[in-house]
């Protein structure tokens, strides 16, 4: 990538401004987009050649039930449902410390608390590498947690681990670990 050095004044073509919208570090995939008392969804065609590694924002606003948010590979449409890994630690409150292994997992957890009561919000980052490619997946989750019912200092969650099958996909399923929720996701792309 050829670093350009501009002028006040200079009139920018067409061409020199794709070029830098072309280097930038992150590109937008699928604008954001608001889901609504879902129990799952699919999110189709986002992974690519284009992209070797992802970033996915999550907004959780509302829930029906208290549980989390996971997520599943999928390739047209059809999501994978087995060979998930995490470890993950979870700050609740001020001074509680939860850290688990789990492996062989129908799914990627990326929340373990998304409400049910109200006043909860909710964001995770989902990163994914190489979810398009026919290797294993690796995925890393970070996000925080405001439950003003039951909680006065934000929680914090971190998930990393693997979807260790080595199939291309091209899309998520998003699954609600009980009820429906309702939030915004967001998804990039890293430029090479």
């Amino acid at each position: 990538m050829a670093t350009q050095t501009f002028t006040a004044g200079q009139v920018l073509t067409a061409a020199q401004l794709t070029t830098l919208q072309a280097n930038s570090g992150l590109q937008l995939v699928k604008a954001e987009t608001t889901f609504t008392g879902q129990s799952s969804f699919n999110v189709p065609n986002i992974f690519t050649s284009e992209y070797t590694n992802y970033l996915i924002n999550f907004r959780f606003l509302a829930a029906t039930a208290n549980g989390g948010m996971n997520v599943q590979l999928s390739a047209s449409g059809s999501a994978a449902a087995t060979n998930y890994n995490y470890m993950r630690v979870i700050a609740y409150g001020a001074s509680s410390l939860i850290s688990a292994r789990s492996t062989a997992q129908t799914s990627f957890q990326v929340s373990s608390q998304v409400g049910g009561v109200s006043g909860v919000y909710q964001w995770a980052q989902l990163q994914l590498s190489g979810p398009q490619l026919a290797q294993p997946t690796l995925m890393s989750v970070s996000g925080a947690l405001q439950d003003g019912a039951a909680y006065i200092t934000p929680d914090v969650e971190i998930f990393n681990g693997n979807h260790s099958t080595t199939t291309a996909y091209d899309g998520l399923t998003v699954i609600a670990q009980s009820g429906t929720i309702t939030g915004t996701y967001t998804v990039y792309g890293y430029a090479k």
